[in-house]
């Protein structure tokens, strides 16, 4: 059986069919009974009764199909039977003959299952062939209704047939609407003509935040949040040429968002003729995801350009490393050297003359002895201070320390005491206070900067050097800015300018190149160090007014003091290298 719009169009064709055939038939009984009348015979005045009827019968049928079909094709049906059955006994019982008439009931079969189904084309049949057969028994014509009988069925055949390929088109039909109902994109059915949309799967609501029914009748171009590029003709012509559309783009919502959708359209059967098939997938997350990818990329890129030239500046250090290390190691090696070479070739006399065996070997006081064996060892000293930093310096961006508050006056007295040597070969006049602020930091780099500072005013310090080693609290502000202690140490040297200080702390630059010997180690190692340690390094100098170098470190809370002293590990925080 067909679907229920297929039916009420096929009701429709066939009641006016009829229509037409019985208003041609009334017209024909007409002129014939004019005909007979005016060679005075009697007319055949049933047709003339029964035609009319049957026409009234046939459009009550039609007014009635909007209401029921199986109603008004059933009441025509038998109506039809009942007014043919009279005028074929009429031509059977009185004038004697089997007319055309008979052929009208298979007309009617083929109709009825048609659009009500083969069970109503067999029990019309049946009917059919009952009246047939009582017809011809009447009539003594029995075996002429054979063949009207058996056609009768026959045309009832074509009913099943067909009702049985259409049973295969409506499981498709409900598989279709099914994917339609269930489907998570949304589904548009497009007048191929107008671009009305004629019909919208329950997901629009979900998707698109639009009732399915509120979009029947809109035209579908003005969903589009943008369609300069884009018409209803190009769309179709694209369709039938490549048989199916793609395209990415904006819809807009009920509340007036937009959402980004996969668009893909082809053409299907529908009703009369063709439609468009619309399929839109909400991309949202993908865009998201997308637009994701992109920002990490471009943040891959920025990393990637940031490493690189990371990479290129340490490269830049690695190679003034070695010119700085060839350079810095030279001085106290050749030092060393040499005044080995004094010694292996020269006769030490204990008792202050020389002695002359052999007479070619030269000779020296113990005491010029061990005036070269104290330059030996303080040469060895400043390599061993050297390969210290050296290997600081190496550690620094590996190691992770656990900071404390520092006890400064101890770290100072340990620097002082490795410098003492140097203190008093300079004649430096020190100045140390007696009470420091407490500070947070790790005790074996604070030493180091320490040393790295004194050192530096005692070599580039006046003569001879006036130092004072100091430190000063900063309170912090409403800033978020933290105390912190400013440790500074302060010389009478000749002082730096602004272009000088500005590259004090860069790796490798060596303080000797401006105006003394030294090697270029120490205040890199002194930035890296403080700035781990959550602190800044800094100097303040005039030319001719002498410099103050400082550091910065965190100061410690009265909770980080008591921490300490009741901590087994005296454990503040945790520092984690930035490798």
């Amino acid at each position: 059986m067909l679907t229920l719009r297929a039916r009420l169009k096929a009701a429709r064709w066939i009641l006016w069919g009829n229509v037409a055939i019985l208003g041609v038939g009334l017209i024909l009984s007409i002129v014939g009974m004019f005909r007979r009348l005016r060679v005075q015979e009697e007319p055949h005045w049933i047709y003339l009764l029964l035609m009319p009827l049957l026409l009234v019968s046939a459009l009550i049928a039609l007014h009635g199909l909007q209401r029921s079909i199986s109603r008004a094709m059933s009441f025509y049906a038998w109506t039809a039977m009942l007014f043919t059955g009279i005028m074929l006994g009429y031509d059977v019982l009185i004038l004697h003959e089997i007319s055309v008439a008979v052929f009208t009931f298979h007309m009617g079969i083929f109709s009825l299952g048609l659009v009500l189904g083969f069970r109503a084309a067999l029990y019309y049949a049946t009917a059919t062939s009952f009246l047939l057969l009582g017809l011809g028994i009447l009539s003594g014509h029995a075996g002429a209704m054979v063949l009207p009988i058996a056609l009768a069925y026959g045309m009832a055949f074509p009913s099943w047939l067909v009702g049985a390929l259409n049973k295969d088109l409506q499981v498709s039909a409900e598989q279709f609407r099914a994917i339609v109902q269930h489907s998570l994109d949304v589904i548009l059915i497009v007048d191929r003509e107008t671009a009305h949309i004629l019909s919208a799967s329950p997901s629009t609501q979900r998707v698109l935040g639009y009732m399915p029914e509120s979009l029947i009748g809109i035209h579908f171009l003005s969903l589009f949040a943008s369609h300069k590029n884009l018409s209803l003709a190009h769309l179709v012509e694209s369709v039938y040429i490549q048989g199916a559309f793609f395209l990415s783009n904006s819809f807009f919502r009920a509340d007036g968002t937009v959402c980004p959708t996969d668009l893909t359209a082809t053409v299907i059967p529908w009703e009369d003729g063709e439609a468009l098939l619309i399929t839109l997938r909400d991309i949202t997350e993908r865009k998201q995801t997308e637009d994701e990818l992109r920002k990490y990329r471009y943040h891959l890129e920025d990393l990637v350009a940031e490493r690189t030239a990371e990479l290129e500046a340490r490269n830049r250090e690695l190679d003034a490393f070695a010119r700085t290390v060839a350079h810095d190691l030279q001085n106290p090696l050749g030092l060393i050297i040499g005044y080995a070479e004094v010694l292996k070739d020269t006769r030490i006399q204990a008792t202050g003359e020389c002695e002359l065996q052999p007479v070619t070997v030269p000779a020296m006081s113990l005491a010029d002895a061990r005036f070269y064996v104290r330059r030996i060892a303080k040469a060895g000293r400043t390599m061993q201070n050297m390969i210290q930093e050296l290997l600081l310096l190496a550690r620094l961006p590996r190691e992770g320390v656990t900071v404390i508050p520092l006890n400064m006056r101890d770290i100072v007295e340990e620097v002082l005491q490795r410098f003492v040597y140097m203190i008093e070969e300079a004649k430096a006049e020190m100045i140390v206070p007696d009470t420091w602020p407490v500070a947070l930091g790790y005790a074996p780099w604070v030493e180091e900067v320490w040393a790295n500072y004194l050192s530096n005013a005692l070599k580039y310090g006046g003569n001879p050097p006036q130092i004072e080693l100091g430190a000063t609290l900063l309170l912090g502000d409403g800033n978020g800015n933290a105390p912190m202690v400013k440790f500074w140490v302060r010389d009478n040297g000749m002082g730096l300018s602004q272009d000088e200080q500005a590259r004090l702390f860069e790796t490798f630059v060596q303080l000797h190149k401006i105006r003394a010997k030294g090697h270029g180690l120490g205040l890199s190692i002194v930035r890296r160090i403080v700035e781990r340690l959550d602190g800044k390094v800094g100097v303040e100098s005039q030319p001719g007014q002498g410099s103050t170098f400082s550091f910065s470190l965190p100061a410690a809370m009265n909770d980080d003091v008591e921490q300490t002293s009741t901590s087994p590990s005296g454990i503040v925080r945790e520092l984690v290298a930035d490798i």
